[in-house]
């Protein structure tokens, strides 16, 4: 397969990333935070926590709860 992962500060960098994965029989595309280290997570936490109704919304999504 071939795959590819980038963010706005390249492959390792501190944010979250883009993923696609293509082969014949399992092709994907992706997105995520991998291992934040423990400032970054507390951030994202409080960001959530502050404010729930945008992941709330992102969650209850017609198109999403249909895909997911």
């Amino acid at each position: 397969y071939f795959s590819a992962a980038w963010s706005r500060t390249g492959r390792k960098g501190p944010y979250a990333a883009y993923y696609v994965q293509i082969s014949p029989n399992d092709s994907f595309v992706g997105g995520g935070y991998w291992s934040p280290d423990a400032r970054a997570l507390a951030a994202l936490r409080t960001t959530i926590d502050e404010n729930p109704q945008r992941l709330k919304d992102v969650l209850m999504n017609d198109k999403m709860r249909a895909e997911f």
